[in-house]
């Protein structure tokens, strides 16, 4: 039987391990580098200040991201730029171990990336959970924190990381399920506590509000323009509150 921070192989799973171990552990799990930065970032590092190990599962590499194109300088794909910036970030926040679940970035709905037969929202959705509860099992967690279900601004990818999760943090306790990982030496364990990011509804309806009064389309926000602020700070928060 192995011990909570030994490090091993997690079947399906890229990891580097940065220091171990601690008694308590806290795994965040989510789709893209700079996810683990943008929100939960200051939580993460927290922990790991105060002594607990804190992993981060990341789905891709963000390969569909907008770089700007002198900060491609010795890169050879934007996924290998954010990477290396996942990996910076990583020691800043003092993280134990980065572990890649192994898809690519899906981008935007409607987008041709949708359909690249790596990406995640392509994948086998069982095949995903499996991963994840892979990792659950390598790194016995008592906390997980991921996505809330509209995945924070209903990113394909959010939103598809977000239901591994919840499904593999109510099964990696159940011996029944994925017995092949209990063969490679992943016994059955159930984390206790599930938290999800979130953005405050009161926030959105704000920042909706004060977009309108400067002359700008909420539904047309970001760098791409591609994402509807004012239908996110319509959708329902009784499904987006952080805790199951």
């Amino acid at each position: 039987m192995r011990t909570r921070g030994e490090r091993m192989d997690i079947p399906g799973v890229h990891s580097s391990w940065l220091k171990s171990a601690s008694s308590r552990v806290l795994l965040a799990v989510f789709a893209h580098p700079d996810d683990e930065s943008f929100g939960p970032g200051g939580t993460l590092a927290r922990y790991a200040a105060e002594g607990a190990d804190v992993h981060y599962a990341c789905a891709t590499r963000g390969e569909v991201g907008t770089v700007d194109a002198e900060l491609m300088q010795g890169f050879a794909s934007v996924g290998d730029l954010r990477w290396h910036e996942l990996e910076s970030a990583v020691r800043i926040l003092g993280l134990t171990g980065l572990h890649w679940l192994g898809y690519r970035d899906s981008g935007m709905p409607g987008t041709e990336d949708n359909r690249h037969p790596d990406a995640l929202v392509q994948a086998d959705h069982n095949q995903v959970v499996g991963r994840v509860v892979a990792v659950m099992r390598a790194l016995r967690p008592q906390v997980v924190v991921t996505f809330d279900p509209c995945g924070g601004y209903g990113h394909p990818d959010h939103v598809s990381i977000h239901y591994a999760t919840r499904k593999a943090f109510a099964i990696a306790g159940d011996p029944s399920q994925y017995p092949e990982q209990i063969v490679q030496g992943l016994a059955p364990f159930a984390p206790q506590k599930l938290y999800y990011t979130a953005f405050p509804k009161t926030f959105l309806k704000l920042a909706v509000t004060i977009l309108r009064l400067l002359g700008k389309d909420p539904a047309r926000f970001g760098r791409n323009r591609d994402i509807n602020l004012a239908e996110i700070a319509s959708w329902d928060q009784r499904s987006r509150r952080g805790l199951i």
